[in-house]
């Protein structure tokens, strides 16, 4: 059995139940259920998951290094066959010297980092992140030299 195949199981047998939730912005919580909304029926997620496995693919990264909190992409990553890495935020913000991010990089050679706020990030990323290795973010993006 497949981590994968839960997913699956759950999202048939109870689409409503909230999979996901997250602080947001204003201090209130931003929830993904099974099943995004009403209109979506109960393999939403799966589908959700399984594009981000195509566009992970599409790039032919050979690993991936992302946050805890970014689970849709982590089981993109499981559907796509990449491996992935958490790496702790502490890396980057508390850190001044990126001591364990660097170590990280440079164990993990990743075809793409994943960062939620590029610009709380930027200093970590373009310290740390080669030139060859593509940076996304769901808010911003990295301006490289």
């Amino acid at each position: 059995m497949r981590l994968t195949d839960r997913l699956h199981h759950w999202a048939k047998a109870a689409p409503d139940r909230v999979f996901m939730a997250e602080r947001d912005a204003s201090g209130g919580w931003r929830q993904d259920h099974l099943r995004a909304t009403p209109d979506l029926d109960a393999g939403a997620l799966p589908r959700r998951c399984w594009r981000a496995a195509s566009r992970l693919k599409s790039r032919s990264s050979s690993s991936l290094a992302i946050p805890i909190d970014h689970a849709l992409l982590a089981f993109g990553a499981l559907y796509a066959g990449i491996p992935f890495c958490p790496v702790s935020p502490a890396y980057s913000l508390v850190s001044r010297d990126y001591g364990k991010l660097g170590f990280l990089m440079k164990l993990l050679t990743p075809g793409l980092v994943f960062a939620d706020d590029a610009a709380k990030f930027a200093d970590a990323l373009l310290a740390n992140v080669t030139h060859g290795t593509e940076i996304a973010a769901s808010r911003g993006q990295v301006a490289r030299p």
